[in-house]
């Protein structure tokens, strides 16, 4: 997989165990992506993670990048009670903010969304710590998504890091994970 020197520093620098969700649809999964079944998806690892086979006594942080911070923020949302911290990197508004920074031609489309994934009608109801990554030279989320994220966030636990990084290159980045453990510290996760 190409998030393997991800998951390496994960467990270099922070020591925990680590799982990965494929989504339906996503690399050799089956199915077909949708917000709904991605959604069953998050639920299903995370029980699986509190089952006994998988980590029961292990506090859970959820971590998404992009697409994957949809989907952390959406399950926290709905699951902060099992989930220790949430953190999402370069993540957006929503599908239809997108739209209009991807493909404004498209911005009649809006209307047809059958997956919003409205992160930003939801932030405000986490209440677990919370820990926003953002690449100021994202060339694909506008950075100022991740502000609005942020902004509208009320965590009693959240924090902002700003990295001078593209979209997908924020963990090359020497202070990524030195800040990312400095957070996890700051919030009793060792």
């Amino acid at each position: 997989s190409h998030r393997l020197p991800n998951i390496h520093m994960f467990l270099e620098t922070l020591q925990c165990n680590v799982a990965i969700l494929e989504y339906r649809g996503f690399g050799k999964s089956s199915g077909w992506p949708h917000q709904k079944g991605i959604q069953i998806d998050a639920r299903t690892a995370l029980d699986w993670l509190k089952s006994e086979e998988g980590t029961p006594n292990s506090p859970i942080i959820v971590f998404g990048r992009s697409l994957g911070g949809a989907v952390a923020i959406h399950l926290a949302a709905e699951k902060q009670n099992e989930i220790a911290a949430v953190i999402v990197e370069n993540t957006f508004t929503s599908i239809a903010d997108m739209i209009d920074v991807v493909m404004s031609f498209l911005s009649w489309a809006k209307l047809l969304l059958r997956n919003p994934w409205r992160s930003i009608d939801i932030v405000d109801k986490i209440q677990i710590p919370f820990l926003f990554i953002s690449s100021s030279a994202d060339e694909l989320v506008p950075p100022v998504m991740m502000k609005a994220l942020y902004e509208k966030a009320t965590s009693p636990g959240k924090s902002f890091i700003e990295l001078p990084t593209h979209h997908m290159d924020a963990p090359t980045h020497p202070d990524y994970m030195r800040r990312m453990k400095e957070w996890c510290d700051s919030i009793g996760l060792q």
